[in-house]
């Protein structure tokens, strides 16, 4: 995931391209929805899980909802006017992120 959050954190601080601030958040939603689906996926791999049982879990609407929800509250951040930067730590942002939308997703 710190690949992926150095990925994200690049593609939304991106200030020399002519990306507006909504195709960026955007940009960024799209980049942590895979990177939610792929951090699923690995862990499921550590778990022994097969292919079959791997692409089930990753096509269950509620780790679809999970996923999305996540990179729907970055791209909200973003477009709030969250700024990015080389010091900018997503990590701890990600993680309540994560946990408010398995919470909402729980209730």
């Amino acid at each position: 995931m710190a690949v992926a959050l150095l990925s994200i954190g690049t593609a939304a601080a991106a200030g020399t391209d002519n990306l507006s601030l909504t195709a960026k958040a955007a940009k960024a939603r799209q980049m942590l929805t895979e990177a939610c689906y792929k951090d699923l996926d690995d862990g499921a791999v550590e778990k022994g899980l097969n292919e079959d049982l791997r692409r089930k879990l990753v096509s269950a609407p509620f780790i679809k909802e999970f996923c999305e929800c996540q990179g729907r509250k970055l791209e909200d951040r973003l477009l709030k006017g969250l700024v990015v930067g080389p010091e900018t730590d997503l990590a701890p942002l990600l993680q309540q992120d994560r946990k408010e939308c398995a919470d909402a997703f729980l209730r």
